[in-house]
């Protein structure tokens, strides 16, 4: 959970439009997958449904501050967008 409130302070302090670095994620994570076999192979056996699951939840609890304003939006954004990228690199 903490990776993707990460995500969320840089893309929302950045001002950065996910769909604007679709093409440098897609390149650089093909890239990654050509060159570590291990992680082309984890894309084929795990079970991507698991990104719908992710809820805020216990996580919370353990956080110093409160979650930042409009995060729980973002990540349902965010969860879309990963379908995408994952989607888009089984193809």
């Amino acid at each position: 959970m903490r990776d993707f409130v990460d995500i969320f302070m840089i893309v929302k302090e950045k001002k950065i439009k996910l769909e604007s670095i679709k093409k440098q994620i897609l390149e650089k994570t093909k890239f990654m997958l050509e060159m570590y076999g291990k992680y082309s192979q984890n894309t084929t056996t795990k079970n991507f449904e698991q990104i719908d699951k992710l809820v805020v939840g216990e996580e919370e609890r353990l956080m110093i501050k409160p979650l930042p304003k409009g995060f729980n939006e973002f990540l349902d954004e965010f969860k879309d967008f990963l379908k995408e990228i994952t989607e888009e690199l089984k193809s």
